[in-house]
């Protein structure tokens, strides 16, 4: 009866050790990428990629939700390999970091692109990558008259944070 009772007990413990917490394979709750955008508190969790298949080159994106027009969030680092713990932007010693926002406008992707930004690598560890960032970005509407581009509007980028898995696709 002991030995019954012993197995079904393990069994138990290793049933609900590989229960998932959470049903979502894209989200995880120890890599995030958050940000306040125009003043509004916005949390890019959903498809969470870091593409670091380009040496001296590291893309990250999230997406707000799983719908197809949802917004996200895009930087890209470049620097001299490897990875180093500072500040990246436009020009820096550390190499150049880009902030992106892509949105949506009835159907039509608006992508908002690094006007003055800054990304900071903060911690850098085997199993991930933690940093801050900010910036403003801007889009640019095409004017159908002359064929020419005005600015449309801008996103500003506050309060950014994010913790990442290197090369978690």
């Amino acid at each position: 009866m002991k030995k019954i009772a012993f197995t079904a007990i393990l069994i138990s413990i290793a049933f609900f050790a590989c229960t998932k917490t959470n049903s979502n394979p894209n989200q995880s709750s120890n890599y995030s990428i958050t940000a306040v955008v125009n003043g509004q508190n916005v949390s890019f969790n959903y498809g969470v990629t870091v593409d670091t298949s380009q040496q001296g080159e590291m893309a990250i994106q999230g997406y707000i939700d799983s719908t197809a027009a949802s917004p996200y969030i895009f930087m890209n680092l470049q620097f001299t390999y490897p990875l180093t713990i500072g500040t990246y932007g436009f020009n820096t010693l550390n190499g150049t970091g880009d902030l992106s926002y892509i949105g949506d406008h009835a159907g039509t992707p608006q992508v908002y692109t690094s006007s003055n930004d800054s990304i900071m690598v903060a911690t850098i560890t085997k199993t991930a990558i933690s940093g801050t960032f900010f910036g403003t970005t801007l889009y640019y509407a095409e004017d159908y008259n002359n064929g020419s581009y005005y600015l449309d509007s801008t996103k500003i980028i506050t309060n950014g944070k994010f913790t990442i898995k290197p090369g978690q696709q």
